[in-house]
């Protein structure tokens, strides 16, 4: 698990957005973690606009999902675990 974080909205997208088009494996499906639903809309709307690509294979979750995710799903909870 890696954790990105930045004061510009922009320059942090940029730089999710060229790790997910860098992406090499196609079996293994990036985690983006947002604080609410309406940032994980402004994500694919900037994806739409700048990318004009379909965002695919790549999973856009809210904190609260992940906290659900990480208790119920024990891939998630190893992930996690190995990180701690």
């Amino acid at each position: 698990m890696i954790c990105y974080t930045s004061f510009s909205l922009d320059e942090l997208t940029k730089d999710l957005v060229q790790k997910i088009k860098n992406q090499t494996n196609p079996f293994e499906k990036p985690i983006i973690v947002f604080h609410d639903q309406s940032m994980i809309d402004w994500f694919k709307s900037y994806w739409l606009k700048h990318e004009l690509d379909i965002l695919m294979n790549v999973d856009l979750i809210t904190i609260n999902e992940l906290c659900f995710k990480s208790f119920t799903h024990n891939k998630i909870k190893k992930e996690l675990k190995e990180d701690l």
